[in-house]
């Protein structure tokens, strides 16, 4: 994870992709099983139908990159807004990053849609938009954390670890096969249905 950190933002971030995992309505077709489930039927769900515990894992992985992406890109963001002389630097690791990353990352996105867009066809588009929305919302608070536990940090403490964090990104330490392999590979193996 990112250095200087405490295990306590690491351990929010963990929670949310668990409730993210857990807590949202989803609709299986990934192993040809369709059925709406949500956590009240979740023990049911998982007996009857075995595509559940596959579409929980690949939606936990798309959501893993993306909150990795989003708290990368917010955090390099948030260092060339403070300290105007690493501006350009980490809007270049910034930039340098999406591009590197951009195939997962749309990759992730789509995998996303696909669930939504199954969703609004087998429930509505409300319940579609409630997917999109909790994982955005999930997405987002993640980032923040990280962005909160480095902002309680002193200004000499935030220069360094926004140093490092350029430096780093730039280096490809924060390469996301390096970061969260296993979850990068599914996300790349995972065949989306046309």
């Amino acid at each position: 994870m990112y250095r200087g950190l405490s295990s306590t933002a690491i351990m929010v971030y963990s929670l949310k992709i668990s409730k993210l995992q857990h807590g949202i309505t989803i609709v299986l077709l990934i192993l040809g099983v369709s059925a709406s489930i949500s956590t009240a039927s979740e023990e049911p769900a998982k007996a009857v139908m075995p595509g559940y515990q596959t579409s929980q894992i690949i939606i936990g992985s798309s959501a893993q990159v993306l909150l990795k992406q989003n708290t990368s890109i917010t955090l390099l963001n948030y260092c060339a807004l403070k300290f105007k002389h690493l501006a350009k630097s980490a809007h270049s690791a910034a930039q340098n990053w999406q591009l590197e990353h951009a195939e997962i990352i749309n990759k992730a996105n789509a995998i996303n849609r696909y669930v939504a867009s199954t969703i609004e066809i087998r429930d509505s588009s409300f319940a579609a938009e409630k997917f999109q929305l909790k994982i955005d919302a999930q997405v987002y608070d993640g980032a923040q954390k990280f962005k909160s536990e480095l902002t309680s940090k002193n200004r000499k403490q935030q220069h360094y670890l926004c140093n490092r964090l350029i430096l780093s990104t730039a280096l490809g330490e924060w390469d996301l096969i390096k970061v969260i392999p296993q979850h990068v590979q599914r996300v790349l193996q995972f065949k989306l249905k046309e």
